[in-house]
């Protein structure tokens, strides 16, 4: 689907255990709502899903990914790969850059000009986050980034971890074809789903609600099942879209360098006054 086709960390905070502190009882009172809008937007939205996405948005509910090649063209690839390039070089002040020196990134508002605002606003993103959600999405921002080989780097994203416990999609585009060296996208199959977020936290010794998840945890569980780690390699252009309840990462990369852009779509009814505030200070203006 080429681009010219459109017609438009690590630290986590634990709250305090005592049962009489009121911020862990807005906190669980903010959490069951959650749930509870989640569960009836999921009812509410059982509606029929177009032919076309049948199939793949069927494989993403089972397995919490799904994989579209040559989703944009080469040519589109290589203007969005220099657009990347002078932007992060633009805001080098600005940007985040592991500790490794490895992951660059730069979160960017989807009003933003050019061939960047285009995808972040591309019709058919749109289309597949709010099929995937069962209902109206929100793309909270676009990700620019380079992620380029370093000694020891644990890869984008900083090793295994859980974007959320709550409902959300992120569609991620190669803009460099990405072999196994070169740091691909890397997914436990099915660990999205209720029952496995269960008994993988059983299996791996995982806290309640706990988002990072140790390499040896991983290994526990690929050990007994190594069938559901799936790493996506392809061709510039192709499109990987993922729940991010699910365990997943980008691999260490040994060679060369990656770009790549992300937007991360949200339900609509999960998008409120924390989200937002949460989200802001790191979007650069267009």
């Amino acid at each position: 689907m080429s681009l010219h086709s459109s017609q438009e960390t690590p630290g986590e905070r634990l709250l305090p255990v005592g049962q009489a502190d009121p911020r862990r009882r807005r906190s669980l009172a903010r959490h069951a709502g959650s749930v509870l809008r989640m569960a009836g937007a999921r009812l509410v939205a059982r509606r029929g899903v177009a032919a076309d996405l049948q199939e793949p948005l069927g494989r993403l509910r089972r397995y919490g990914l799904v994989v579209f090649e040559n989703f944009l063209s080469a040519a589109d690839c290589a203007r969005l790969r220099q657009a990347s390039d002078e932007l992060l070089a633009r805001h080098a002040g600005g940007i985040y850059v592991d500790r490794w020196g490895a992951d660059h990134r730069l979160f960017l508002r989807r009003d933003l000009p050019g061939p960047l605002g285009e995808v972040a606003r591309h019709p058919g993103l749109q289309r597949l986050a709010e099929t995937a959600l069962r209902g109206p999405a929100i793309n909270a921002g676009l990700l620019v980034a380079r992620i380029e080989a370093r000694p020891d780097n644990p890869g984008s994203g900083a090793g295994w971890h859980r974007d959320s416990f709550l409902s959300q999609v992120k569609a991620l585009l190669y803009l460099d074809d990405v072999e196994e060296g070169s740091g691909p996208f890397q997914y436990l199959m099915g660990s999205q789903r209720l029952g496995a977020m269960l008994r993988d936290r059983r299996r791996a010794g995982l806290g309640w609600r706990q988002r990072r998840v140790p390499d040896a945890a991983v290994e526990r569980l690929l050990a007994a099942e190594p069938q559901r780690l799936r790493t996506v390699t392809g061709r510039a252009g192709t499109l990987v879209l993922a729940d991010t309840t699910g365990i997943h990462r980008g691999m260490p990369i040994r060679q060369g360098q990656r770009h790549a852009l992300t937007s991360y779509f949200y339900p609509r009814w999960q998008v409120d006054a924390p989200l937002l505030a949460h989200l802001r200070p790191m979007l650069v203006p267009a």
